[in-house]
């Protein structure tokens, strides 16, 4: 007998050439409802006119080598920015690099 379980969302995300392979072995193990998504989905998006994938790179760089400096602790919660402009402000202003 079928039995409802609580289920969730889940979005996979992977490169085009491993698309395949991935689906095939999701359908294979039978624990998948696999639906497509449009790529208008307001997760997936294309970064705004101006903004440059140098930039976000660069700060990626700087807070991936402060976050290897810091002693490790428990995460509390996540902070989530409406936009990619409000994140690249936040991690502009950390302000860290004036101080050290």
């Amino acid at each position: 007998m079928l039995t409802p379980m609580k289920m969730a969302r889940t979005r996979i995300i992977s490169h085009k050439a491993n698309e395949e392979k991935i689906l095939s072995a999701l359908h294979d193990m039978g624990i998948f409802q696999i639906e497509p998504v449009s790529l208008t989905s307001e997760m997936i998006r294309p970064l705004p006119a101006g903004e440059s994938y140098a930039k976000l790179s660069e700060l990626a760089r700087k807070v991936r080598g402060l976050e290897s400096l810091m002693i490790p602790r428990e995460v509390e919660g996540k902070i989530l920015f409406k936009d990619v402009k409000e994140l690249v402000s936040a991690a502009e202003n950390i302000g860290i690099y004036d101080r050290v």
